[in-house]
């Protein structure tokens, strides 16, 4: 993973080549940042009792394919991990 200011990316074709910028807020921070590939994908949450404890149990995230970009958007329980489906 590299930490670059946005100002050293071009702005110049950089739609077509996969870069995508998120303006954090001050309390925000970025923890972990993971590209997955086509397939399903599975993650670890929360627990319902305690959040900051992972379930055991991985639960299938859909990810409609699209040509536009993501919106992020928040999620029930916090996501812990995120990772390509084995099987």
């Amino acid at each position: 993973m590299v930490a670059v200011a946005a100002a050293d990316l071009p702005a110049k074709g950089r739609g077509g080549q996969g870069v995508r910028l998120a303006r954090l807020d001050d309390a925000e921070r970025l923890v972990a940042l993971r590209t997955l590939g086509p397939g399903p994908v599975l993650a670890l949450m929360g627990r319902d009792d305690d959040p900051r404890r992972t379930d055991p149990h991985p639960v299938p995230i859909t990810v409609e394919a699209t040509r536009r970009d993501l919106v992020p958007r928040r999620t029930e329980r916090p996501v812990h991990e995120i990772a390509p489906g084995r099987w």
